[in-house]
């Protein structure tokens, strides 16, 4: 007449093995995923550090105008109105800068003959996805391009 109802509590270890399983292959299957994010944001970043570095040699050696033009997704490399190089990021890195107001959606960093920057600051490479960036700073007397070594959260 009454059934007896058996209230089952808890999980079986071959039920939690399974979920430990799966939790690891999606960890084994992003992790490098990773790794090859912030090799890409370091990559990058000494790439344009030497950019800027050359441009800053250039024109304290010669008498040229060279300098980068910075946008949230790409750079160039000009001398008076030639683009002399173009280079796109990866769709997950973008550059913010702080050598303008913003009124315009690039900026541009110039060196004079003597390797005194036109305007001194910070480019910051970041990655979209983590939130993690890394800095060249130009120093604003001596024109020095610092790539701070470490990754910032």
């Amino acid at each position: 007449m009454f059934k007896i109802i058996k209230i089952k509590k808890g999980y079986t270890v071959i039920e939690l093995i399974i979920t430990l399983v799966i939790i690891l292959t999606i960890f084994i299957i992003v992790e490098p995923m990773l790794k090859i994010n912030r090799c890409n944001l370091k990559i990058f970043s000494a790439k344009l550090c030497q950019e800027i570095r050359n441009i800053r040699i250039i024109n304290m050696t010669e008498d040229s105008l060279y300098y980068i033009v910075i946008k949230k997704d790409r750079y160039f490399v000009k001398r008076g109105i030639a683009t002399l190089k173009t280079e796109y990021l990866d769709s997950n890195l973008i550059l913010l800068d702080n050598f303008d107001d913003g009124a315009l959606d690039y900026s541009i960093i110039h060196f004079n003959h003597n390797g005194m920057p036109s305007y001194a600051g910070t480019v910051r490479i970041k990655d979209i996805n983590t939130g993690k960036y890394m800095e060249i700073t130009i120093i604003p007397v001596t024109g020095r391009v610092l790539l701070k070594g470490e990754i910032f959260k």
